[in-house]
């Protein structure tokens, strides 16, 4: 479940450390839990204010949040020690929280301790001073390796800033390296830059882009509708019929709705116009040019009395 360090002096655990005072090496730390919380001065420290050098400090977790909180391994006067964070999700720092693996005092010539942190997601309140520190006095500056998916809110800087920083200087000696690794994409290559001219409505409206030109409507463009669904029927189109139910018909004994008659005559008919339609008892369909009421009735419309 969840670890938290709380430097408020809660029923948390306030800190956890190990140190040194003498001439041997401090001891080292290992947390693994699913999320660890540092906030309100509660730290996990290394340290080794003697003559011997840092111990390591190990953290495996999904997230690690550090609110006001301090992961350090600091050496009074040898090697610094080192910190490695394995953090799945996300290593968040606000409120002036810190990573530290420095090194040496005024009288002392360490070198700064090295601190790698594999990571997704690297993020801290840039205004709110947090640190990533792996700086010396009179040795050399640590090494700072970083891995992951997107660093936000903090930057390598040669020195310490009111901002959040990310540094592995010497004060007197020579500067340590910082390295960050991220993906090659670049989220900025998928933005389209809009252009600032205001499109005039106006005027793509007087274009009437369904004119007709060079004989063709639309300049030879087209709109076509398929499937079922789509644009409701107008008023000037058919009724559809609502009975999507075909009845079975059988092969052997096929039977067409439409009977045709050699002429009786050699002369040519006059065209006339149709003008509906008769039904006889047998369910016979005619088409007259004097029908004087039609006999359909659209489908599944209820008469009206």
């Amino acid at each position: 479940g969840l670890v938290r360090l709380d430097g408020g002096g809660s029923a948390y655990f306030t800190g956890v450390a190990s140190s040194s005072e003498g001439t041997g090496n401090a001891g080292g730390i290992e947390i693994i839990s699913p999320h660890l919380f540092i906030d309100n001065g509660g730290q996990v420290s290394v340290s080794n204010l003697g003559e011997g050098e840092g111990g390591d400090l190990e953290i495996t977790s999904d997230s690690v949040t550090l609110s006001q909180g301090i992961i350090s391994a600091e050496t009074s006067g040898n090697q610094g020690g080192n910190v490695t964070l394995a953090v799945t999700d996300t290593l968040f720092l606000e409120r002036n929280s810190e990573i530290t693996a420095t090194a040496g005092t005024e009288t002392g010539i360490g070198d700064g301790g090295n601190i790698t942190i594999d990571t997704g997601f690297l993020i801290a309140i840039p205004q709110e001073n947090n640190d990533i520190v792996a700086n010396a006095f009179l040795g050399r500056g640590g090494t700072i390796q970083i891995k992951a998916l997107s660093v936000l809110g903090i930057t390598p800087r040669p020195e310490l800033t009111p901002l959040s920083d990310i540094t592995a200087s010497s004060e007197f000696g020579i500067n340590g390296t910082v390295s960050i690794t991220t993906p090659d994409t670049d989220p900025n290559d998928a933005i389209i830059e809009l252009s600032d001219q205001v499109i005039d409505i106006e005027w793509l409206s007087a274009q009437n882009p369904c004119s007709v030109d060079n004989d063709t409507i639309a300049r030879g463009s087209s709109f076509i509708i398929t499937g079922r669904g789509g644009i409701h029927p107008g008023s000037q189109d058919a009724i559809p019929s609502l009975q999507r139910i075909v009845p079975w018909q059988s092969l052997e004994t096929p039977k067409s709705p439409v009977t045709v008659e050699s002429r009786t005559t050699d002369s040519i008919p006059t065209p006339q116009l149709i003008n509906g339609w008769i039904i006889t008892s047998d369910g016979t369909i005619y088409l007259t040019q004097n029908a004087t009421k039609s006999s359909y009735q659209p489908p599944c419309l209820p008469l009206e009395n």
